[in-house]
């Protein structure tokens, strides 16, 4: 499955704390899909990007931030990511 998929199949947002896991489970291991998504995880959560006071902002900046350094990855992909990241920082 690639990464763009195995994001979009993700639904139990109510779990948000399984999303990594269960994107990683779809993704081939040590594949190019699974090294994108661990960088795109590992950007979103910078705490930089989170050290304001309103979440809403924190989750504006991650995407900025993440989507300039991945200009290539679909927003929609970075938007599930970053709102995954949210969930650590609230």
């Amino acid at each position: 499955m690639n990464l763009t998929d195995a994001i979009d199949s993700f639904n139990d947002w109510s779990a948000p704390w399984t999303f990594e896991e269960s994107v990683r489970e779809k993704l081939a291991p040590d594949s190019e899909e699974a090294k994108i998504f661990e960088a795109l995880v590992a950007e979103a959560s910078r705490f930089d990007h989170w050290n304001v006071s309103d979440l809403a902002l924190g989750c504006k900046v991650a995407h900025a931030e993440t989507k300039e350094a991945f200009p290539e990855v679909e927003d929609r992909v970075i938007a599930a990511v970053v709102r995954a990241a949210s969930y650590d920082w609230k």
